[in-house]
């Protein structure tokens, strides 16, 4: 998501028109130097027909993925590209705030109710379709095999696969 909707996002003239929103200038700023550098040092480069971003572009992605406003026309901009488009941030967001859980070292029973929550709702849905998330079915097998494994990075390959 970050290699490829974030930045077609930020690019949109729907973004600017949607962003009269109040926002603190610390992100505008922030977002008008990360475009500056990304023109200068040509940030995104294609290896093997992926597009590789650079960690500061990644770090962006997240910190924007904090503000709820930027989120939520993040949502609504992805959500005309595809069907599942808009679930895929809700799980990147809901595996970061497990991740958080993790790291900042809450109780097991916590621990397991977000991971089997994450689980019901995007990867083993009781709504079709199963899987919730633009995800092959082999990392969805992978989650649900080792759901009872409570390390931060159950679900990194699901998180980082999606595009």
């Amino acid at each position: 998501m970050e290699r490829k909707w974030l930045p077609m996002f930020l690019a949109s003239p729907e973004f600017a028109e949607r962003h009269h929103i109040q926002v603190q200038m610390q992100d505008i700023v922030q977002d008008h130097m990360l475009q500056k550098s990304r023109k200068k040092s040509d940030a995104l480069k294609l290896l093997d027909n992926k597009w590789v971003s650079s960690s500061k572009e990644i770090i962006a992605f997240r910190r924007a993925l904090l503000n709820p406003v930027t989120v939520f026309q993040f949502q609504q901009f992805v959500s005309l590209k595809g069907k599942l488009m808009e679930n895929n941030i809700t799980f990147w967001l809901e595996v970061q705030k497990y991740k958080d859980m993790c790291h900042s070292r809450d109780s097991e029973e916590c621990i397991q109710n977000k991971i089997s929550s994450i689980i019901n709702c995007f990867i083993n849905s009781s709504i079709p379709p199963t899987v919730q998330v633009d995800i092959p079915s082999e990392y969805a097998n992978k989650i649900i095999n080792h759901m009872q494994e409570q390390g931060p990075y159950i679900f990194r390959e699901a998180q980082v696969c999606e595009e």
